[in-house]
């Protein structure tokens, strides 16, 4: 008996990281995301 084979897919947008995990039927095995603060300058430029 071999082990399950996964896809980690992660994706990095501008107020959340998320990370997939998927079976390679396609069907989602679990799901994170994790909030990123938004960042201001205090100065522009």
């Amino acid at each position: 008996m071999s082990a399950p084979t996964y896809l980690l897919a992660i994706d990095n947008g501008t107020q959340s990281v998320r990370a997939l995990l998927l079976n390679l039927q396609g069907q989602l095995v679990h799901m994170a995301q994790v909030s990123i603060d938004s960042y201001q300058s205090p100065q522009p430029g």
